[in-house]
């Protein structure tokens, strides 16, 4: 930038967790064609080539054996929580910075409002078991106590695990 050019500001939205401790196992999945190379500077030695990519990585907590999983789908960025059995989703918590409002709309949806527009996160699908046998359990975002959001989640077979997928 010279000088004489407006400053530009700069725009963005970080998601914070909290009630988890992501500090477990982390797993590479679904791996993509093509590889990335980072040739930053004129120090060879801190070149780094042949970067796999992913189509999702998954982060166990430490504590509890929940899990997080993220991954694109075309456009979106998706995040899914899944919560073993006997967990609580209420010990979900997020955050956004950068954020200068939230609010639940009358889809379900929460929409955070920031310098740049608004961000839509459709109402969380969650559920319980796998393909065919994949049942539906209600849940929907809750707004909660220093500017957090949270997941209230109805009845559910607490031996079995949980998953919620929200969607940006």
């Amino acid at each position: 930038r010279r000088d004489d050019e407006p400053k530009r500001e700069r725009r963005f939205l970080r998601m914070h967790l909290h009630g988890l401790n992501l500090s477990g196992e982390m797993r590479l999945l679904e791996p993509l064609p093509g590889k990335s190379n980072y040739l930053i500077g004129n120090d060879r030695s801190r070149w780094v080539r042949d970067v796999p990519h992913y189509g999702s990585v998954e982060i166990a907590d430490s504590v509890s054996d929940a899990r997080i999983a993220l991954r694109g789908n075309k456009s979106r960025l998706e995040y899914d929580f899944v919560m073993p059995p006997g967990s609580d989703a209420s010990d979900i918590k997020l955050s956004f910075e950068g954020a200068e409002d939230m609010s639940v709309d009358s889809q379900g949806d929460l929409v955070l409002k920031t310098r740049g527009g608004r961000i839509r996160n459709r109402r969380p699908r969650s559920f319980q078991g796998h393909g065919d046998e994949r049942k539906g359990v209600e849940s929907r975002y809750i707004l909660k106590r220093g500017g957090r959001v949270g997941f209230r989640v109805g009845r559910r077979d607490r031996r079995k695990p949980l998953v919620i997928d929200p969607v940006i």
